[in-house]
């Protein structure tokens, strides 16, 4: 009850963008069921990191994980974004494709986004798709990141960005 799934058109439509560039390793932040994750795994991508702070998500995680047949292909952290993403950095990990799905309006789509920059985590060219309340806008001005699609869902927006780097 404590997630808020990403619907499925809405999921339909963004993979649908997407499936030219899955491949390599992704990162499924906020995860709740791994939904993201997973079919980015079923249509191709290599490698998947899931993270969310809630045990009994993290429990269903791996779950579908098991059920899907990608657990050897996955690993599930369970503890806050912010300290996986400074884990990652350190251990210079970087990903191809970013799902992004946080809480609504708590200012954590700006802060995750500054993070993973700061971090390293995004590979040159690599996508981020956020998912994010149309009241909490993404902001790139200076960041390396440009949206290259952005589509309004009622009150949900997914915004997908591309990593360019700083200072081209």
């Amino acid at each position: 009850m404590k997630t808020r799934p990403t619907i499925d058109r809405v999921k339909e439509s963004v993979f649908n963008i997407l499936a030219p560039y899955i491949k390599g390793t992704v990162l499924d932040l906020f995860s709740g069921t791994g939904a993201l994750g997973i079919e980015a795994l079923s249509r191709g991508a290599d490698y998947a990191v899931f993270v969310d702070s809630d045990r009994n998500c993290c429990r269903i995680i791996s779950e579908n994980l098991e059920k899907t047949g990608f657990s050897g292909n996955a690993k599930v952290y369970c503890r806050r974004a912010d300290s996986v993403i400074r884990e990652l950095g350190k251990n210079k990990t970087s990903f191809d494709m970013v799902f992004l799905d946080p809480p609504y309006l708590q200012n954590f789509i700006q802060d995750t986004l500054q993070l993973l920059i700061e971090n390293g985590i995004i590979k040159h060219k690599g996508i981020i798709v956020a998912e994010h309340h149309r009241n909490e806008p993404v902001q790139t001005e200076g960041s390396g990141l440009e949206i290259f699609r952005s589509a309004d869902y009622g009150e949900t927006v997914v915004s997908l960005l591309v990593f360019i780097g700083r200072g081209v």
